[in-house]
Protein backbone atom coordinates (compact mmCIF):
# COMPACT_ATOMS: atom_id res chain seq x y z
CA UNK A 1 0.00 0.00 0.00
CA UNK A 2 2.64 2.27 1.10
CA UNK A 3 3.89 1.87 -2.72
CA UNK A 4 0.92 3.49 -4.00
CA UNK A 5 0.84 6.82 -1.67
CA UNK A 6 3.88 7.89 -4.64
CA UNK A 7 0.44 8.30 -7.19
CA UNK A 8 -0.58 11.62 -7.45
CA UNK A 9 -4.01 10.42 -7.89
CA UNK A 10 -4.29 8.27 -5.01
CA UNK A 11 -7.24 8.96 -2.59
CA UNK A 12 -6.31 7.68 0.99
CA UNK A 13 -9.44 8.23 2.14
CA UNK A 14 -11.31 5.68 -0.63
CA UNK A 15 -8.61 3.57 -1.79
CA UNK A 16 -6.28 2.74 1.75
CA UNK A 17 -8.64 0.05 2.66
CA UNK A 18 -9.03 -1.43 -0.18
CA UNK A 19 -4.95 -1.60 -0.61
CA UNK A 20 -4.95 -3.06 2.98
CA UNK A 21 -6.68 -6.02 2.35
CA UNK A 22 -5.52 -7.03 -1.40
CA UNK A 23 -1.98 -5.71 0.36
CA UNK A 24 -3.31 -8.50 3.11
CA UNK A 25 -4.35 -10.92 0.09
CA UNK A 26 -1.22 -11.17 -1.23
CA UNK A 27 0.98 -11.44 1.86
CA UNK A 28 -0.93 -13.77 2.46
CA UNK A 29 -0.35 -16.01 -0.43
CA UNK A 30 3.24 -15.48 -0.76
CA UNK A 31 3.26 -16.66 3.15
CA UNK A 32 1.00 -19.52 2.30
CA UNK A 33 3.11 -20.87 -0.64
CA UNK A 34 6.69 -19.44 -0.13
CA UNK A 35 6.81 -18.09 -3.14
CA UNK A 36 6.62 -14.47 -4.45
CA UNK A 37 5.67 -15.93 -7.89
CA UNK A 38 2.05 -16.62 -6.91
CA UNK A 39 1.30 -13.11 -5.27
CA UNK A 40 3.22 -11.03 -8.38
CA UNK A 41 0.99 -12.79 -10.90
CA UNK A 42 -2.24 -12.57 -9.14
CA UNK A 43 -1.55 -8.81 -8.97
CA UNK A 44 -0.52 -8.55 -12.72
CA UNK A 45 -3.47 -10.64 -14.02
CA UNK A 46 -6.05 -8.68 -12.02
CA UNK A 47 -4.25 -5.12 -13.61
CA UNK A 48 -4.57 -6.78 -17.03
CA UNK A 49 -8.02 -7.83 -16.63
CA UNK A 50 -9.26 -4.49 -15.65
CA UNK A 51 -7.39 -3.15 -18.32
CA UNK A 52 -8.65 -5.50 -20.64
CA UNK A 53 -12.36 -4.72 -19.45
CA UNK A 54 -11.69 -1.04 -19.96
CA UNK A 55 -10.56 -1.78 -23.23
CA UNK A 56 -13.57 -3.49 -24.55
CA UNK A 57 -16.59 -1.97 -22.09
CA UNK A 58 -14.73 1.53 -22.91
CA UNK A 59 -16.30 1.92 -18.83
CA UNK A 60 -13.41 2.80 -16.42
CA UNK A 61 -12.66 0.73 -13.25
CA UNK A 62 -13.95 2.30 -10.29
CA UNK A 63 -11.90 3.45 -7.50
CA UNK A 64 -13.13 1.60 -4.84
CA UNK A 65 -13.11 -1.52 -7.06
CA UNK A 66 -10.99 -4.44 -5.40
CA UNK A 67 -7.46 -4.16 -6.06
CA UNK A 68 -8.28 -0.85 -8.83
CA UNK A 69 -5.91 1.79 -8.66
CA UNK A 70 -6.90 3.89 -11.10
CA UNK A 71 -9.03 7.23 -11.19
CA UNK A 72 -12.53 7.57 -12.56
CA UNK A 73 -12.53 10.48 -15.37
Amino acid sequence: MIAHLLNPEFDFLRQAPNLFFAGYLLSFLYLKFNNIWLPLGFHFANNISNDIFEQLSGLKIDNNSFFSHRKVI
